[in-house]
Order: C-alpha cells, then structure tokens, then sequence
C-alpha cells in the first residue's frame, strides 16, 4: 500500500495510490522533465499547483494532477515528496 501526503499542496487528507498509477506518473513526469526547459517547467509547476489550492472541488482527477507536482518537485530535487509505502 503505498499512502501519499498532499499536504504539501493543499488540506486534504492523505490517500492510498496504487503502485501501477504511481509508476504511470513518474514515467510521464521523467517525460515532462526530458521535454521542457527548467523556466518552462518551473512556471507550468506553480499554475498548476495555485489552481489545486484554490480548487473547491477534490476528486480523484485532483490528486492525480496534486501527485504529478509533487512527483515533478521531487524530480527536480526541490522537495521531497511525502510517500509512505507499506508493505503487507
């Protein structure tokens, strides 16, 4: 079970994130990072995360989009995301 803390972001509660989805993110954030320049990416990263904390409404969708600026921070080395994996 791997539990994610959005708190970073936002007041939310933490969530369970399935290790295929996570594994998704972090191949498409690679991806992001490969493809774009540190200005570009840089300024897409506090867009996306100024309309996830002002956003009224939480959803699935809304962690997705909250775990890839968390994935992107971490792989730019800015912050350590907040990932707890718990094995079974």
């Amino acid at each position: 079970m791997i539990i994610v803390n959005f708190s970073s972001i936002a007041n939310v509660p933490p969530q369970n994130v399935h290790k295929d989805v996570l594994a998704a993110v972090l191949y498409g954030c690679n991806k992001l990072l490969d493809e774009s320049t540190y200005d570009e990416l840089s300024d897409s990263l506090r867009d996306w995360e100024y309309e996830l904390f002002s956003s009224e409404m939480v959803d699935d969708d809304w962690y997705t989009r909250a775990l890839v600026c968390m994935c992107l921070r971490g792989l730019r080395g800015e912050s350590r995301p907040n990932i707890l994996n718990i094995s079974e």
